[in-house]
């Protein structure tokens, strides 16, 4: 299922994604698996990590697509794929120990790619001062 439409603006700046402070952003290397465009895979991949699923959800509202995960940079030679976190996605609280995962799953990305890593992650100012303590991610 390609979610590119959904789960992807490639016409998204980093340095202005950056200023605006509402996103955590992550770039990660990633090969899709032999049948798979990059970009469907890459837009897959950031569904299943913030608020899609696999099948077509006829019941989602404007808040949760408020929060989609967005690819906003591919470059298929360099596997390298960057998405924008809204910072809405996360707990503030840390209730369960741990700020974010970027490496958990809704359900399985894997379908469409062979390889994932995360490379780097910016996070904004703002929400780096308004965690008490700022945990290791990893």
């Amino acid at each position: 299922m390609d979610q590119s439409a959904r789960y992807a603006d490639l016409g998204l700046n980093e340095d202005e994604l950056m200023a605006g402070g509402g996103h955590i952003l992550v770039a990660y290397k990633m090969k899709p698996k032999a049948g798979y465009g990059y970009l469907s895979a890459a837009a897959h991949f950031a569904a299943e990590s913030s608020t899609g699923t696999n099948v077509e959800v006829s019941t989602t509202d404007e808040f949760t697509k408020g929060v989609d995960a967005l690819v906003y940079h591919i470059d298929e030679a360099s596997e390298d794929m960057r998405i924008a976190y809204p910072i809405d996605l996360f707990d503030r609280n840390i209730t369960d120990g741990r700020m974010a995962h970027f490496g958990t799953y809704n359900g399985n990305p894997l379908v469409m790619a062979a390889a994932i890593a995360v490379d780097e992650i910016a996070t904004p100012a703002a929400l780096e001062r308004a965690i008490d303590i700022f945990v290791e991610l990893f």
